[in-house]
């Protein structure tokens, strides 16, 4: 189970890069020519990934993929202080103890740059 728990902390910390590393390659691949910034499909993932998160985070509802993790975890009987390298580190990164209205408005944030970001680099 710790192993799947570790897996599914992977994809969460996947599912946050694919939403943070487009904002700062968009304007870099416009300027370089690149393709993929042009591609209408990604750019749509791209707004509904973090679309998704907004409308978690408006409607108070955890993260599917931190409920199945922390599931997973229990479910291995592991005790808070039992963690591999993946889990410490990648947990880390994307576990913070604040408010959740600083999360609402941090993704709000990163929506607006992001729709201003499709707005400035149209897909074609």
């Amino acid at each position: 189970m710790n192993r799947i728990a570790n897996i599914v902390l992977l994809a969460h910390f996947l599912w946050v890069l694919a939403v943070l590393l487009p904002v700062f390659l968009i304007p870099f691949g416009f300027r370089r020519r690149w393709r993929w910034p042009r591609d209408r499909a990604l750019r749509a993932v791209h707004l509904a990934m973090i679309g998704i998160v907004i409308v978690e985070s408006l409607l108070g509802v955890v993260c599917p993929l931190t409920l199945w993790e922390d599931l997973l975890r229990r479910r291995a009987g592991n005790s808070p202080y039992g963690r591999s390298f993946v889990e410490h580190w990648v947990g880390r990164v994307l576990y913070y103890d604040f408010p959740s209205w600083v999360f609402v408005a941090v993704y709000l944030f990163l929506g607006f740059i992001i729709l201003i970001l499709y707005r400035q680099y149209p897909p074609d």
